[in-house]
């Protein structure tokens, strides 16, 4: 035979069932949000931290713009990027400020650091390729050139030289910096 329950174990267990339900959801609800809250900040941290050491390609509209730029800097007459690209490849006047401009342009689109003594940063410029020459085939054969080029220049102690005989290297391959 069941136990008849009396009133006042009827009502405790309502005020039992309804404080523990109450209390519950609300704890289990503000838990779902801050745990959701703490995800979304985490992927907003790591993508900002991501963006910050991110090397951003450069195209061939920032390539002509730096050269305008470079080319004021450095008093040069203008011309399009691509016959001036021709135009260095073809002079061999070594006090030629030319070289100054290819230094120029390579340090506005973050692929040579003149703060360090002149380093072109290896990881930007094979990102670079990469994206100029996306329709590429064999990936690898962009990688083992640049990393050609890039010890190239090593053996000049000019700056703009040294910036002009990396350029000249990519110029030379089948492949675009820009």
């Amino acid at each position: 035979m069941d136990p008849i329950p009396d009133d006042y174990t009827r009502r405790w267990a309502e005020v039992t069932y309804h404080v523990h339900t109450r209390l519950r959801f609300p704890q289990q609800y503000e838990l779902r949000w801050c745990s959701a809250a703490m995800k979304t900040l985490l992927v907003s941290i790591s993508l900002f931290v991501a963006a910050q050491g991110a090397y951003v390609v450069r195209t061939f509209a920032d390539a002509t713009r730096y050269k305008d730029e470079c080319a004021k800097q450095y008093s040069v007459r203008g011309s399009p990027l691509i016959d001036y690209m021709r135009q260095v490849a073809l002079h061999t006047d070594d006090a030629d400020s030319r070289w100054c401009i290819i230094r120029c342009i390579l340090h506005k689109s973050e692929l040579l650091a003149i703060e360090q003594g002149d380093v072109l940063h290896e990881s930007n410029v094979h990102a670079q390729m990469q994206y100029s020459n996306a329709i590429v085939e064999d990936p690898d054969d962009i990688r083992s050139e640049t990393s050609r080029c890039l010890q190239e220049p090593n053996a000049t102690h000019d700056e703009c030289l040294r910036a002009y005989t990396f350029f000249a290297c990519i110029q030379s391959t089948e492949y675009d910096l820009f």
